[in-house]
């Protein structure tokens, strides 16, 4: 892979982005039109500056249609076919990971693997639930996170087994309390205005958060440079 530098390209910090990519695996979730896109949008710009790597699942073929030509882009799925596949080839990275070790850490970069929507997923795909909660287990230490959003933070969607594996939880707005406990064990988010604020849990405990948005034509500068990585790495 040829490796993204931002030197002409500015690039932001903002605590709750690192908070989300520092922790092992990372929930976003709120109802229609709270936010989602422009949390998980940052997000992922605050990922690419890391020079991480990249695995989307994206069934609706909307939020990360974006991504899917990026240098570090291993693979974009929008069919449940290709979804197992590509968690399929998350656990072979991880299981290749492991065997690399010599601490109790992988020392080489990260690699996210990036779900929207999560309920489109779990709704459908026994097998694509059992790998995320796999990769859940055993994903940290390799350096292999999972970063997932969805639109019904229910219990429908948010397996037991999946949740207990998300070490950051973000709720945006909700429509009830009972959603936003879902979220984060806590009520509240179903109080929150309609974008621009969530609530966080995660190590440092639960807190009220500010969702930064990145600028258009920053995320949009950002993502034609690492296209452009990519079609070098093509023609060599």
């Amino acid at each position: 892979m040829v490796s993204m530098k931002y030197n002409t390209i500015h690039t932001y910090t903002y605590p709750l982005l690192e908070a989300i990519l520092d922790s092992p695996h990372s929930l976003i979730a709120g109802t229609t039109g709270s936010g989602k896109s422009v949390a998980l949008h940052s997000v992922m710009f605050a990922a690419m500056a890391r020079d991480a790597y990249f695995i989307f699942i994206d069934l609706k073929r909307v939020e990360m249609a974006d991504f899917k030509d990026l240098s570090h882009t291993l693979m974009y799925a929008t069919e449940e076919d290709e979804a197992e596949e590509a968690l399929d080839m998350a656990l072979a990275i991880m299981e290749k990971r492991y065997k690399q070790m010599t601490g109790k850490m992988y020392e080489g970069a990260e690699l996210y693997v990036v779900v929207d929507e999560l309920a489109d997923l779990v709704g459908t795909s026994k097998v694509c639930l059992e790998r995320m909660v796999r990769i859940g287990r055993l994903g940290r230490a390799a350096r292999v996170h999972l970063i997932a959003a969805t639109q019904d933070p229910s219990r429908r969607t948010l397996k037991a087994q999946l949740m207990q594996n998300f070490t950051a939880c973000l709720a945006l707005r909700c429509k009830t309390a009972i959603e936003s406990r879902q979220v984060t064990g806590y009520p509240g988010a179903e109080l929150l205005p309609r974008y621009g604020e969530g609530y966080l849990w995660d190590a440092d405990g639960y807190r009220k958060v500010n969702i930064p948005k990145i600028p258009d034509e920053d995320l949009n500068a950002l993502i034609n440079y690492s296209k452009q990585d990519r079609k070098i790495l093509r023609r060599r």
